[in-house]
């Protein structure tokens, strides 16, 4: 279960729903970006963009990231963080695995292209991503590079990389 305080009162997530202190569902759209916003900021700050770890606190809290309703939830507060943060590096990498869970690679190779921190590790592997899914292997390899030789992201790289390299000897 998901709780956040706004305004003094709590809420929680519940049954795939907020909902307030009295057992009513939450309805009013400015309130549910609040408490949604909140909790990605939270996950943010404990988790940067690690997608595995972000999905996984949100399934053990009762909001399963597989739902496409879930899915646009945290998307829009990631959209939201873009627009807000001077440094949007994470909020745009858990918007484009968003966008990639919704089976919309190429509107995520948008965002990321449209972008002037395209060079940075993570967003890289985000665009290496997204490629894979839409078959581009090779142009994927290349972008794929530069972020396997970063300390810090090199395991995130290399699971793209093996996906690549699975694909390789199947064909």
């Amino acid at each position: 279960m998901l709780v956040s305080v706004h305004e003094c009162q709590n809420y929680f997530w519940t049954d795939d729903w907020w909902w307030d202190q009295d057992g009513r569902p939450v309805s009013e759209p400015s309130l549910l970006e609040a408490l949604v916003d909140q909790q990605l900021n939270m996950v943010r700050c404990a988790f940067g963009s690690d997608w595995v770890r972000i999905c996984r606190y949100f399934r053990h809290a009762g909001m399963d990231l597989h739902s496409q309703a879930n899915l646009r939830l945290v998307g829009s507060a990631a959209l939201r963080a873009m627009n807000r943060d001077a440094d949007p590096t994470e909020a745009m990498c858990i918007l484009c695995q968003c966008l990639r869970f919704l089976r919309l690679p190429e509107e995520a190779l948008k965002v990321l292209e449209s972008h002037p921190l395209r060079e940075e590790p993570e967003l890289l592997i985000c665009r290496a991503s997204c490629l894979c899914d839409l078959g581009r292997w090779r142009e994927a390899e290349v972008v794929l590079q530069p972020a396997l030789s970063h300390p810090k992201h090199g395991a995130a790289a290399q699971q793209v990389r093996f996906r690549l390299l699975a694909r390789a000897r199947a064909s």
